[in-house]
């Protein structure tokens, strides 16, 4: 709505202006969904959603569950806290979850311009070519729900891709593959002895040999499996993105070819 009226008024704003309005939409929203726990009743419910989530951040406690969503933080880190609270929220009330969830959409929908984010399945994913976020990230992940470490481990990638730690992010793309690939060879190899095995189970050509080693090379820059895991090399924000686009073309591969022989 607010797009519109900007257009037709000629209205000017910035990112970061929005990125604060956006933040102060989500923390009334917190209010909404905690207020009802405040009460005597329920008053043990509201502290175990609050340890819950200082547990899940890592941080230190804090006097008021709002406090975690005021702290200064950078705008992924935030949205890492959202994901946090919506995910504690499903496991005590589904009328908060339900609440917070159309509240966090209608955040980003009520932004005067486009915050570069998504949110789809309870998460925010950083948004990229469309299309290719529907068809590679989105749809994959509902691919994979039948395979809840390979899911697990793509999930945290995407993490981590929230977060800026887009070598993390590389490395556990890379272990969502091998962790597939081993489900669906009955092998417990490490993906790099297992390039060959995949090529004819998914009856690809020769030519994706190399596709595949330079896959697997890249990860191993940055994992510790391989004694690389201080490599200060920085990584791109256009690489990190096309790996985790082409390890969704993988994962479609296969789960394509599971369903085929299924």
């Amino acid at each position: 709505m607010l797009k519109d009226i900007y257009q037709r008024l000629g209205l000017e704003t910035d990112l970061n202006k929005e990125k604060t309005k956006f933040y102060r939409r989500i923390n009334m929203s917190v209010k909404l969904v905690i207020d009802p726990f405040h009460n005597s009743e329920n008053y043990e419910t509201y502290e175990e959603i609050k340890d819950e989530l200082k547990f899940k951040l890592g941080e230190m406690e804090m006097v008021y569950i709002d406090d975690y969503f005021t702290k200064i933080r950078t705008f992924e880190e935030y949205l890492m806290v959202y994901e946090i609270f919506l995910n504690i929220l499903n496991k005590f009330s589904s009328s908060s979850y339900e609440e917070f969830k159309k509240r966090i959409k209608e955040a980003i929908n009520e932004s005067a311009i486009d915050l570069g984010i998504v949110f789809e399945n309870d998460k925010f994913m950083l948004k990229g070519a469309e299309e290719l976020d529907k068809k590679l990230i989105l749809e994959t992940l509902d691919w994979i729900n039948d395979y809840p470490n390979t899911r697990e481990l793509f999930d945290g990638a995407l993490k981590e891709y929230l977060l800026g730690d887009y070598a993390d992010a590389i490395t556990k793309c890379y272990s969502s593959i091998e962790n597939l690939a081993q489900t669906f060879l009955n092998s417990d190899k490490s993906l790099d002895n297992l390039v060959q095995d995949l090529l004819r189970e998914l009856n690809l050509p020769q030519q994706w040999k190399s596709i595949l080693n330079n896959y697997c090379d890249y990860a191993h820059k940055f994992s510790s499996r391989h004694g690389n895991a201080g490599n200060k090399e920085p990584v791109k924000f256009k690489d990190v993105e096309a790996y985790i686009y082409f390890t969704g073309i993988l994962i479609r591969l296969i789960i394509q070819t599971i369903n085929e022989i299924e």
